[in-house]
């Protein structure tokens, strides 16, 4: 007498997946579906894999085994704002039948829950600075970044709020006071709102005339300064004063410089040896005056 032997049959039909039966929250995606009739099913494994297309990187893939029907399946601990690729294979005592069609599906978005990376300013002239970042790390996006939202702050006050694109990292503020402190922060944006700001980062502008000492001699001093390209300069009266005995030594006009259309220099002579002098350089730059500042020491022999 033959022995009967009962053979059991891979699925070879794929489960349907009701992608209309898709739900989903900030951290979990709920699917559901069936098994055509016909085939003998004892359980499904479901696998998944995070989208690159918001500019994550990739992840590995995960999957899960599960005794029974397929109907309802919920995958937890997703990340916020990202999109996943499912697929289900149903199963029994011979094996893992084929994967379904590949199922498309998105977590909800929250803000962003950390700021970009990177973010630094530079003083681009005396009322203008330029901000820059970096992107904000993947696990804190919770969705896809549309732009972003820099904004210039001065004694905590809000001066300047500028909304970028997302793909640009770098942006000009324009309009600012010169020589005065700043403080700069940028935020991420998506489509569930605005993220948090950075720390602030302190940028000063740069002063209408830079003045500086160009060299010495036991008898002379000579300054020199540049005047922001957004300046222009009608007239300039220099003045110093020997420090030790504060008395005024001399004035002088335009006429006494030398230099070209950005750079200006002069030289006092006849000083005393050794001895350090406060020096002033008045200026009318776009119709006002302004006054600059520094100090100097002839050089000693001795």
């Amino acid at each position: 007498m033959k022995e009967c032997v009962n053979y059991v049959a891979v699925p070879f039909v794929a489960p349907v997946v009701d992608t209309h039966s898709v739900t989903t929250n900030a951290t979990t995606i709920t699917i559901t579906g069936s098994v055509p009739s016909g085939s003998v099913v004892t359980g499904f494994v479901v696998e998944w894999q995070r989208d690159t297309s918001i500019g994550c990187s990739d992840v590995n893939r995960s999957s899960i085994a599960q005794d029974g029907d397929f109907a309802e399946f919920k995958i937890t601990g997703l990340e916020e704002g990202n999109r996943y690729n499912i697929t289900v294979k149903a199963s029994n005592e011979a094996g893992i039948g084929p994967a379904s069609n590949v199922l498309s599906a998105m977590t909800d978005e929250t803000e962003p829950s950390a700021s970009p990376d990177s973010v630094s300013s530079a003083s681009l002239s005396a009322t203008a600075i330029s901000v820059q970042w970096g992107e904000v790390a993947c696990i804190h996006r919770n969705g896809e970044i549309i732009g972003y939202v820099a904004r210039v702050l001065r004694t905590e006050e809000e001066v300047e709020t500028v909304i970028v694109a997302q793909s640009e990292r770098e942006v000009a503020v324009t309009g600012l006071f010169p020589s005065t402190e700043y403080a700069v922060q940028v935020a991420a944006v998506n489509a569930a709102g605005i993220g948090p700001f950075n720390t602030t980062i302190p940028i000063i502008t740069t002063d209408i005339l830079t003045l500086s000492l160009e060299s010495s001699t036991t008898t002379s001093l000579t300054i020199s300064w540049m005047v922001d390209d957004d300046w222009t300069a009608t007239g300039y009266n220099i003045s110093y004063s020997n420090t030790d005995t504060v008395c005024f030594t001399d004035s002088n006009t335009i006429s006494g410089l030398s230099g070209d259309e950005t750079m200006r220099i002069y030289t006092m002579s006849s000083l005393q040896e050794g001895t350090a002098y406060s020096i002033t350089v008045l200026a009318t730059l776009n119709g006002e005056l302004h006054d600059f500042h520094t100090r100097a020491i002839t050089n000693s022999t001795g």
